[in-house]
């Protein structure tokens, strides 16, 4: 596991970390999330959100409670949950985002 970034909810309450998984050399490295209240320990694979083919991915809180995960449209999606704690989430999968990041 490569962890990549926590991101804190804004009342720091949750922490949500994105991380990339490595299954071998026949597999592209697959993005995973880990969402836990601040504090607890992370897990070892993700508890929201599992994507495979394309790990770029980014978090962001809209609000305390909700949680925004953006993809790809080429990531191929494992696992998202709506919902995990409180919280909910929704997962966006568009190129819009990315091109956002790049001219940043």
């Amino acid at each position: 596991m490569e962890r990549v970034k926590d991101v804190p909810s804004p009342d720091a309450k949750y922490v949500a970390t994105s991380f990339r998984m490595n299954f071998g050399a026949t597999v592209a490295y697959c993005p995973e999330v880990f969402l836990r209240r601040t504090g607890k320990p992370l897990g070892k694979r993700g508890n929201i959100f599992r994507g495979y083919k394309d790990d770029r991915i980014r978090l962001e809180w809209k609000t305390p409670s909700h949680l925004l995960i953006y993809c790809t449209p080429d990531c191929r999606i494992d696992l998202i949950k709506e919902h995990h704690d409180g919280v909910t989430i929704e997962l966006i999968q568009n190129w819009k985002w990315l091109d956002q990041v790049k001219n940043k």
